[in-house]
């Protein structure tokens, strides 16, 4: 239905015609009679409306979500498992932190507002509570992921194994200090590699620097099927190096990652 666009548009569909969609109950229902459900699907088309089913309009979205592979503002959007008549189980995504922990390397983060504090805010000076409040607020923007490596936390000892990484360090950037746009959520391996490591001018001109996490992933590095990323850019080359993105931990994560894939295909 008309009001249900904003939905639509936050995964990233234009809907312009048809403009009405009607759901009506689950194809299991009309199965019986599916040249009924073809001829009042066909006679509402004619007045702008898009009938479907249930778990046909899942399955849209499903399909949707893992071809484009990108998933941004939509971290809080959930769909049940179902099972289709006569297909058995089909995959679902239930929630797009699900889909982020089988393909790390497929999503894209999205940097919200953050968390309505002060832009000169001193996050580390706060109490334990604020930092942990903030360090929350990070996972969802990073979807559960280290913004570096990529590691999701529920395999590495949950949110207590993150910290808040400043990306540009605070000694360099004083006015970045603080700003939330500048923070990211980070494994503590990666936060301890980072420190407060930045390019010299001249490596910079160079194209040698850290990529940022918001970036594309694929557009500068590509991963093997021995879990290893190789880079595409100079950027990457630098990034891979100084963060040691290939340490061997991080190799059987993604190994033990593909062969999840291949599981639940």
């Amino acid at each position: 239905m008309p009001e249900n666009r904003d939905l639509f548009r936050t995964l990233g569909w234009d809907i312009r015609v048809p403009q009405q969609y009607l759901v009506m109950g689950t194809s299991a229902e009309f199965a019986s009679n599916p040249g009924h459900f073809d001829e009042i699907k066909a006679r509402l088309q004619e007045d702008g409306v898009w009938l479907t089913t249930v778990d046909e309009l899942l399955g849209i979205a499903d399909s949707h979500v893992r071809t484009r592979r990108r998933v941004p503002d939509v971290t809080g959007w959930a769909i049940s498992p179902h099972v289709v008549q006569g297909n058995g189980s089909l995959k679902v995504l239930v929630q797009v932190e699900d889909f982020a922990l089988l393909y790390p390397t497929s999503v894209e983060f999205v940097r919200s507002a953050g968390p309505g504090l002060p832009s000169d805010v001193d996050y580390f000076s706060y109490d334990r509570g604020m930092r942990r409040a903030v360090l929350a607020h990070l996972r969802r923007d990073f979807m559960g992921l280290c913004a570096y490596c990529r590691t999701p936390d529920r395999l590495a000892g949950g949110i207590d194994a993150f910290s808040i990484e400043t990306f540009r360090p605070r000694a360099l950037f004083p006015q970045l200090a603080w700003s939330y746009q500048n923070l990211l959520y980070a494994c503590r391996s990666c936060n301890a590699a980072k420190a407060a490591g930045w390019p010299a001018p001249r490596e910079e001109q160079a194209g040698y620097r850290f990529v940022d996490p918001v970036e594309r992933f694929h557009d500068h590095f590509e991963e093997t099927d021995e879990g290893v990323w190789r880079p595409r850019t100079r950027a990457a080359e630098y990034t891979i190096a100084n963060l040691k993105l290939n340490r061997e931990s991080l190799m059987k994560t993604r190994r033990l990652l593909r062969q999840l894939q291949g599981t639940g295909e």
